[in-house]
């Protein structure tokens, strides 16, 4: 998933889970990177999650449906 445009190493990618319902964050999990999967908003889904991720700085499990988005998390700026 290496993005020619993108300025920033990237360092992971975490999923954010959402409630189903709600729509309200529930957490993150961290991920390995997926090339047929979009990231950010309109790569959005719902999947069965059973993993454990973190939530403010705390460890949390996660079992059941959840609304999933991937984001990067970028590192420093690459050399040009």
């Amino acid at each position: 998933m290496e993005n020619k445009k993108d300025p920033f190493e990237i360092l992971a990618y975490v999923l954010d889970l959402y409630n189903v319902n709600t729509k309200r964050y529930e957490g993150n999990v961290v991920v390995a990177p997926d090339a047929s999967r979009v990231q950010g908003y309109v790569g959005r889904r719902k999947e069965m999650i059973d993993g454990f991720g973190c939530k403010n700085g705390k460890g949390k499990s996660f079992k059941g449906e959840y609304l999933t988005e991937l984001v990067p998390i970028c590192g420093k700026a690459k050399k040009q």
